[in-house]
């Protein structure tokens, strides 16, 4: 029962028309996180997420995969919300979820992003 105030108050976050953006596409390893996250989605959900030009919310949600390096496309405070986080090694990986409009899957690698995708 203590749990209950936390349940209640819970904001329910709504990414049925959601795309992806992936920092680069003409990076093999990184598009196939990307990818893989898209499949992922559909197997689970039976949504098709598009794939983003742009790392640019607007309406609906986005759900970004980057590397670390990479941070710097992402609007104002993403950012400095992603180097809040401890930092990390070879394979490792960032989640973040800001405003209920993105969602940020940032590897340390491309090993790192795809685990962080999985």
């Amino acid at each position: 029962m203590g749990l209950l105030p936390l349940l209640t108050s819970a904001q329910v976050l709504d990414f049925s028309k959601t795309s992806i953006y992936c920092s680069d596409r003409k990076n093999i390893h990184l598009n196939k996180a990307a990818t893989v996250l898209q499949e992922e989605l559909q197997l689970r959900s039976k949504l098709l997420p598009a794939f983003a030009a742009k790392p640019v919310s607007g309406e609906n949600p986005l759900i970004v995969v980057c590397l670390d390096n990479e941070s710097g496309i992402l609007p104002a405070g993403i950012k400095e919300a992603l180097d809040l986080l401890p930092a990390t090694g070879k394979d490792g990986y960032k989640i973040i979820l800001t405003d209920a409009k993105y969602l940020v899957i940032s590897g340390h690698d491309e090993r790192g992003a795809l685990y962080g995708a999985g």
